[in-house]
């Protein structure tokens, strides 16, 4: 979640400058401030996200937005082992397989949230069939894309999120 992970890692990051540049100290624990403020938007969104649609089923390919989910209220009816082997480039068990083919097929997740850097046979027949079925496709990625910060990057799929959101559930 945005609002412990990343703040965390800086909080981190400054603690290791200031042990290294004790002199600076103010500067950083300045520009830790900032960007902390940065991420209120990004919380806000996902608080947001939650108040609205918590509880709404979606399928995941693989397990990169797992984390995200979580704090967003989402209800990932995608099995862990599926999202797992293709998170580690292996064959997910054929029983996940079916069963995630299945909450697809059967309209039983209104979202899928598809990894866009882990494409293999058998998450691009995922992604074909949510397709078909008109299931809202909210493409995420595991590194930033260049041009972009970390804010603009995950506001970016936050607002995607939440319009695939809006389209499935006619809210």
């Amino acid at each position: 979640m945005v609002s412990t992970n990343m703040p965390d890692i800086a909080q981190a990051i400054t603690a290791a400058f200031k042990k290294l540049d004790a002199a600076d100290a103010p500067t950083f624990d300045k520009n830790l401030a900032t960007f902390k403020q940065s991420l209120v938007p990004l919380d806000q969104k996902i608080s947001d996200i939650n108040k609205k649609y918590k509880g709404t089923p979606v399928a995941l390919t693989e397990t990169i937005y797992l984390y995200q989910s979580i704090p967003e209220g989402l209800n990932v009816l995608t099995p862990f082992e599926f999202q797992k082997a293709n998170a580690e480039g292996n064959d997910p068990p054929a029983n996940t397989v079916v069963d995630t083919n299945n909450q697809v097929d059967k309209k039983e997740v209104k979202v899928l949230i598809y990894n866009v850097q882990t494409i293999t046979p058998i998450t691009t027949n995922l992604l074909n069939k949510a397709k078909n079925l008109n299931i809202p496709i909210v493409p995420v990625s595991e590194t930033m894309p260049s041009g972009k910060t970390y804010q603009t990057w995950m506001m970016d799929q936050l607002n995607t999120l939440q319009q695939a959101l809006a389209t499935a559930t006619g809210h």
